[in-house]
C-alpha cells in the first residue's frame, strides 16, 4: 500500500489529442507506403506488422520550421483557408528561412478554438512542394490535410492537433521561426500512432 496507480486508454486518432501518425495509419488502393499491401500487414488484433509507430521508437530530433499562416496573411484566417505553394514561398522570403531536406514543417492556423478545422493548414497542392523539399514531418494545429498522400504516397509522418499557439507567440517575440524539434513517442509494437508532447527548443 501507499502508492497510486491507474490504467490509461487513449483514442489516438481524431481531432482531440496531439498525436503522431504512423505510416500504417492510412493506405491508398489497398497499399501502404512503398506499395506494401495493407491486407496481411495490418491485422485488427496484432496491429501493423510494418510501418508502425515503433519505427520511430528512437524519437524524432530535427530542425522544425514554424509557418505562422495568420502572420503571413496579416489577419486571422477564415475557416477553410489553406496554405498553398505561393504562400510558402512568400513565408520563406518574409522570414529568410528556407525549408531543407529533413526539416519538420509545422503550420499554425490559429483555428483550434471550438470545432477544429478539418484538413487544417495546407492545400493538397502543397504535396509536390513537400516532396521537392524532402521534408521529414508535417504538422498542424488541427487534423492535417489528406493523410493518404502524406502517409501512403510521400511516406511522411504527420503530427496532428499540435498546440502551436504558444510556439507562434515565442517565435514572433524572438523573430525566429526555426528551432530544435523533439518528439519522443511511446512506441508499442503494432500501433498506428501515439499521443505525444512535442518540444520546441530555441
Amino acid at each position: 500500500t501507499g502508492f497510486s496507480s491507474d490504467i490509461q486508454e487513449s483514442a489516438v486518432h481524431g481531432a482531440l489529442l496531439t498525436h503522431l501518425d504512423a505510416l500504417c495509419h492510412d493506405s491508398y488502393d489497398g497499399k501502404l507506403y512503398n506499395g506494401k499491401p495493407m491486407q496481411g500487414t495490418v491485422d485488427p488484433v496484432t496491429g501493423c506488422a510494418t510501418h508502425g509507430v515503433s519505427t520511430l521508437a528512437s524519437g524524432i530530433v530535427t530542425r522544425g520550421i514554424l509557418v505562422d499562416f495568420p502572420r503571413l496573411r496579416g489577419r486571422a484566417l477564415e475557416r477553410g483557408e489553406r496554405l498553398k505553394p505561393s504562400d510558402m514561398d512568400a513565408w520563406e522570403k518574409q522570414t529568410g528561412v528556407t525549408v531543407q531536406p529533413g526539416d519538420a514543417v509545422l503550420i499554425y492556423t490559429g483555428l483550434t478554438g471550438g470545432k477544429p478545422d478539418i484538413g487544417a493548414g495546407y492545400d493538397l497542392s502543397m504535396m509536390p512542394w513537400f516532396k521537392a523539399r524532402d521534408v521529414a514531418l508535417i504538422g498542424s494545429d488541427g487534423p492535417n490535410a489528406d493523410h493518404q498522400l502524406s502517409l501512403a504516397a510521400l511516406g511522411v509522418n504527420l503530427l496532428d492537433n499540435a498546440e502551436l499557439g504558444e510556439l507562434a507567440a515565442t517565435a514572433a517575440r524572438l523573430k525566429r521561426w526555426e528551432f530544435l524539434l523533439m518528439v519522443a513517442p511511446a512506441a508499442p509494437r503494432g500501433a498506428t500512432g501515439a499521443v505525444v508532447n512535442p518540444l520546441a527548443v530555441f
